[in-house]
């Protein structure tokens, strides 16, 4: 359609629009469903308005469009959870100003009850927010120990060590990819 002009840019954005991100925003509300990608299906060329966007970015504004996350609730992170940076960057993905506070925040040893309050927001927010993050692989979960575990660990005589915590460049080498992390935690929930 761009290639043809048949349509104005502002057209062929609501356009794009109305078939990619509604799309995707309608994706987040099904309850325990499986995707497949078909690489060999044939594309409705006529169809395509020539516009295009990241999978990550797609999938960033299809959450943020999300209106009811009740389907999404018990994958929340959890309210005692701290997050920690999973990339460096995050200026191609076009963070709006909230979920920059929250990714500036994410240094693996604040516990999302205490991002919202100084970010002066509800939990459920930044909990959605937190979410996003996780979901566009910028920030993973960390599990803060709570006051009880903290205490049978010191009466063990062991120290607790948040994972991604205040680490330096010299030992980004030593640290266990961030990757594997997600699938540890990910495989422990079960």
């Amino acid at each position: 359609l761009k290639t043809k002009g048949f349509m104005h840019p502002e057209q062929l954005r609501l356009l794009f629009h109305a078939q990619v991100i509604r799309s995707v925003c309608g994706l987040f509300r099904l309850k325990d469903a499986k995707f497949r990608f078909d690489s060999k299906a044939t594309l409705p060329t006529i169809e395509m308005t020539g516009l295009s966007i990241s999978a990550t970015k797609a999938t960033l504004i299809g959450l943020r469009a999300l209106p009811d996350w009740n389907g999404l609730a018990d994958k929340l992170p959890e309210t005692t959870s701290a997050l920690s940076r999973a990339m460096v960057g995050h200026r191609q993905l076009g963070l709006d100003p909230m979920e920059a506070a929250v990714w500036k925040l994410a240094n693996g040893s604040i516990p999302l009850t205490d991002i919202a309050t100084r970010l002066g927001k509800s939990l459920e927010t930044v909990q959605q927010i937190s979410f996003r993050l996780i979901s566009v692989g910028l920030v993973a979960e960390v599990p803060m120990l709570t006051s009880y575990q903290q205490n049978y660990w010191q009466s063990q005589g062991l120290e607790p060590v948040a994972v991604g915590a205040n680490r330096t460049e010299e030992d980004n080498h030593q640290e266990l990819s961030n990757r594997f992390v997600q699938h540890l935690l990910g495989f422990l929930r079960r």
